[in-house]
């Protein structure tokens, strides 16, 4: 692109000078006169342009040449890639006489350029003949070693090159100076730009877009298209087919104001309809036109698709449409139609404001206004920024100049039109922490802010309101000691654009109470107690007040659990704990545990026997209350001292409890002796008299009778039965026996399964 650039401007430089064409002179003040508003350029540039005057700013009043600006233009290049600068200016016209000054502005200020800045300058005369000014060129070259050559001087056209760095950027100022012999009463005829021999890169300037329909009272047949930068004359399509309009009419024409030819450049553009439009809205809109291409900016950057513009057909009354936030301290209203700058009264009294609070309009004026102009927006400086929130109306009056706003087509601003809008100082650019819930009154918390809004010059001022206990209202960061259950401190500050920014920031005291079960009780040592903390999410224990101490694994089998089993040692035991909540709030509660010994208990006789069927007395010793088992042989378990009957051999147990409901037990142990002496005669006489008449065990007693039997000395069985209460009455099958001696079998059995056998002899006597 940048090549092709080249190409064009030196064709256009050829023809211009094969024609023998003259430059055509340019109003004064145009705005690439002045350095901030400098043509940025990426490579060789053509104007076949004069200029006159120094624009509306003098830029430089003096340079290291002695001499300032006059009849100037100023170009803007911006190093994207290291490397040096050289360019020659080579006039149309060869007796023209241009001088320049390159300004190094990478950390500068275009409102306020100081001649240090200024690192090349050359005002040297071109006066005809001149052998040493060869068809009156000069620049910068890579051979010269001068950086300046003062004003009235000859044959020294060149400067010394520029070693540029990436991030440079520097401003080139053109003198229009015209022929020597002039005295600078004739304008130059235009001069070619051209950097060849260049290796620094250069950066390509934004592409144009559209910026306003400028104000004309009958646009019905025509308007012209002011851009926000200048495009090349070439670009525009002459039969107007890089617009259209909707939502009708057709655009038949467009030339470019100064566009003399294809050379040359411009910012505002005038469009011709091919029918008149009815009164109503429309939009023109951007396309590529007949050309192949939409409008091309100065480094052939085209203007990108979809862009319009609207306006209005119709001479209707001046209205406010907008205003443009923030509005706090400068009010800006947005008109519907240019109007003139003459008609705004600068004390403000064109305009009222009402709404929360009393407002004091201080002066008015319009955006870019200059003598004779016009403007779509108003400006209104307030005595002081808006400090109440709401919705506030704009209503329009006569104002102090005898009239409302006006154009010059004849319309003017109704009187009570009227426009609102809204003012937030709760908007989010400033945020007042802490938000956050705390646990006790009297704790201190850290005001604080953070501030997103654009900053005055001054920097801001802070005021925490209400100023309760807080240590210092002024600060940004201030502690406060909280005096109330729910505290609102709102934070206000004043920015850049006069604004109020705000937010608040709440505090809650919720007291955490915490809660444990039981907070005492009475154990028996060696018992076990479970524990039961809550409404906490995080629980410790500890042994002492001071919370320094958790209890050991053998008192409890955790210390952070909310339901711990404690199994205290003798005596009296505090135990804290100390609970947490989701908030982070803490309560410790605490809680007596008193363990108490077990009772002695002894029983007795410890060991002891008694023959079966005989009782004991068992004597317990060292409680208050006894409780016997087992029961089944026992005259009352419940006293001190029963009385046992065992039938078998039995260990009795005796659970005591002291006054304060702790047990313990012994045990008495009663063996059952179930021996008897066991009776047999050795004769007996069956003679009727009652007397010894039947053989039998005398005492059997308790005792089994498993086996009795009786045998003759022949060994015949002449008895036998398992009845104890039977014996032998000296028969066999009824019939009576002989006298003399028989033999007898005896077995007993015992309850502990211990079986007696008796041998021997009786006598039968007759």
């Amino acid at each position: 692109m940048k090549k092709v650039l080249q190409i064009f401007s030196a064709f256009l430089f050829l023809n211009l000078i094969a024609g023998d064409l003259k430059a055509q002179l340019l109003p004064p003040n145009l705005p690439e006169q002045d350095a901030c508003s400098a043509l940025q350029i990426c490579g060789n540039f053509f104007t076949p342009y004069g200029y006159q005057s120094t624009g509306s700013v003098m830029d430089l009043n003096t340079t290291p040449c002695g001499s300032p600006e006059a009849a100037s233009v100023w170009f803007r290049l911006e190093v994207n890639s290291p490397g040096i600068i050289v360019f020659a200016i080579t006039p149309v016209d060869p007796a023209d006489d241009y001088d320049f000054a390159v300004v190094d502005i990478t950390n500068g200020n275009c409102n306020s350029i100081q001649q240090s800045e200024v690192i090349r300058c050359n005002f040297n005369n071109n006066e005809q003949p001149n052998t040493y000014y060869p068809n009156g060129v000069i620049g910068l070259n890579t051979t010269s070693t001068t950086t300046t050559v003062f004003a009235g001087l000859y044959g020294q056209p060149f400067l010394q090159q520029i070693n540029a760095n990436a991030g440079d950027v520097y401003l080139i100022m053109i003198n229009n100076y015209g022929h020597d012999d002039c005295f600078g009463g004739c304008p130059g005829s235009g001069f070619l730009l051209d950097f060849a021999g260049s290796t620094a890169g250069f950066n390509q300037p934004p592409p144009p877009k559209f910026q306003q329909v400028l104000p004309y009272c009958d646009l019905s047949q025509q308007l012209t298209v002011k851009l926000n930068t200048n495009v090349l004359c070439s670009s525009i399509a002459t039969d107007g087919s890089d617009f259209y309009l909707t939502p009708s009419g057709t655009v038949a024409s467009a030339q470019g104001l100064n566009c003399t030819g294809p050379a040359g450049y411009t910012d505002k553009i005038k469009l011709n309809f091919s029918s008149p439009l009815p009164n109503g809205d429309y939009s023109i809109h951007a396309k590529v036109g007949t050309d192949g291409n939409t409008l091309l900016g100065l480094c052939n950057s085209a203007l990108v698709t979809p862009d319009s513009l609207n306006f209005h057909v119709g001479l209707d009354p001046i209205a406010m449409i907008s205003i443009d936030s923030p509005a706090c301290q400068t009010i800006k209203i947005n008109l519907n139609t240019p109007t003139a700058c003459n008609t705004i009264a600068p004390d403000g009294t064109d305009f009222v404001i009402t709404g929360p609070s009393n407002v004091v309009i201080a002066s008015a004026t319009g955006t870019n206004c200059i003598p004779g102009g016009f403007t779509s927006t108003v400006e209104l400086s307030l005595a002081q920024p808006i400090a109440v929130d709401g919705i506030y109306t704009v209503k329009s009056y006569v104002g102090s100049d005898g009239n409302t706003l006006a154009d010059s087509c004849g319309r003017v601003l109704p009187t009570l039109n009227q426009i609102s809008f809204n003012v937030n100082s709760f908007n989010g650019l400033l945020k007042a922490l802490p938000d956050s819930t705390i646990c006790n009154l009297g704790e201190v918390v850290t005001l604080y802010g953070i501030n997103n809004g654009p900053s005055p010059s001054s920097g801001f001022d802070y005021t925490w309101t209400p100023t309760t206990n807080v240590q210092n209202p002024n600060s940004l960061y201030t502690p406060l000691i909280v005096p109330g259950f729910f505290s609102n401190y709102v934070l206000a500050t004043v920015d850049a654009n006069g604004c109020y920014l705000r937010d608040s920031a709440k505090i809650r005291v919720i007291p955490f109470i915490g809660a444990l079960t039981p907070l005492q009780s009475e154990l028996c040592i060696g018992d076990a107690l479970k524990l039961h903390a809550s409404n906490g999410v995080q629980y410790s224990w500890y042994e002492d007040a001071s919370l320094s101490t958790p209890p050991d694994n053998n008192t409890f089998d955790c210390t952070s659990c909310p339901e711990p089993i404690a199994k205290p040692p003798l005596g009296t035991n505090d135990y804290f704990v100390l609970i947490k909540s989701s908030v982070g709030c803490l309560d410790t509660l605490k809680t007596v545990i008193v363990v108490h010994d077990k009772p002695l208990i002894e029983s007795y006789p410890a060991d002891t026997t008694v023959k079966y069927g005989k009782s004991v007395t068992l004597h317990a010793t060292g409680g208050t209350l006894y409780s016997w088992s087992p029961v089944s042989t026992m005259t009352d378990p419940q006293v001190a001292n029963p009385i046992v009957t065992p039938k078998e051999p039995t260990a009795y147990i005796v659970v005591g409890l002291n006054e304060f409901g702790c047990m313990n037990y012994d045990t008495s142990f009663v063996d059952v002796d179930y021996r008897v002496l066991t009776q047999l005669p050795n004769a007996f006489s069956p003679n009727g008299d009652d007397l010894n008449d039947v053989f039998k065990v005398a005492n059997i007693g308790l005792r089994k009778l498993i086996t009795f039997q009786v045998y003759d000395r022949w060994g015949k069985q002449v008895f036998e039965t398992i009845n104890p209460d039977e014996g032998w009455d000296g028969t066999y099958k009824g019939k009576p026996l002989d006298g003399g001696v028989y033999y007898y079998y005896i077995k007993l059995g015992y309850a502990d399964n211990v079986v007696e056998t008796f041998k021997g002899d009786v006598t039968l006597i007759r």
